[in-house]
């Protein structure tokens, strides 16, 4: 019989929920914990992260310079079947905190190209600033500080999206789309390749920013 597999939903950015076929089980769903996730704020030194804290940002903050945030999150795919079908993919996340008087803006989800890092730095609440790295943090300058860098600063990714949505106040949000399919059918055929998603914002338009919950969140 063949193992085809379908997935309908991550939840609040931290669970991957999963639907397959096997020859031994009927159509099931399974939840996954992402395994990591980082923010990239933009810095010419590569000096600040937030590894284990409790939010990710995504956008523009508004500030005269370093205006820029980039959400990084990943999860591990091993409970998945070997062989299995992708037939869906949906991922949920839920934005927590929103600029004074942001209106709806357009967020863009892409395949990350190369392995990233999460480290012990925690920003604490509210931490849109970040804070200093520790080692093996991903920065706007390094997949694993202090020694890897990305090839491109901001991180390297695909520049097509892999799917979209539009993000407003506080609540629920999904992104979906075969693109998604096609990411998580590869990194189920090579687990070496899966490096995850990023989550950009609006980042021409000032004050896009979304603050997100991570999987440290309570």
């Amino acid at each position: 019989m063949e193992q085809r597999l379908h997935i309908p939903k991550f939840f609040c950015a931290t669970f991957l929920l999963l639907f397959f076929f096997s020859p031994s089980f009927a159509q099931q769903s399974i939840s996954i914990e992402a395994s990591k996730d980082n923010t990239l704020y933009e810095q010419g030194e590569g000096a600040t992260s937030n590894g284990v804290g409790t939010e990710l940002f995504t956008g523009n903050i508004d500030r005269a310079t370093n205006a820029l945030r980039r959400a990084l999150i990943q999860f591990d795919l091993s409970q998945i079947p070997a062989g299995a079908t992708i037939e869906s993919a949906t991922l949920n996340i839920f934005v927590s905190k929103i600029p004074p008087g942001a209106g709806a803006t357009p967020s863009t989800l892409h395949k990350i190209t190369s392995d990233w890092g999460e480290g012990t730095s925690n920003a604490g609440t509210d931490g849109g600033k970040g804070t200093f790295t520790t080692d093996n943090d991903a920065t706007w300058i390094h997949t694993f500080s202090p020694g890897s860098t990305w090839t491109t600063p901001g991180g390297d990714f695909e520049a097509t999206a892999s799917a979209n949505t539009e993000l407003d106040g506080v609540g629920a949000y999904s992104y979906s789309g075969e693109g998604m399919v096609a990411d998580v059918q590869a990194w189920l055929d090579d687990a070496d390749s899966n490096f995850g998603w990023m989550i950009r914002g609006n980042e021409g338009v000032r004050l896009t920013a979304r603050k997100l919950v991570s999987r440290e969140s309570a």
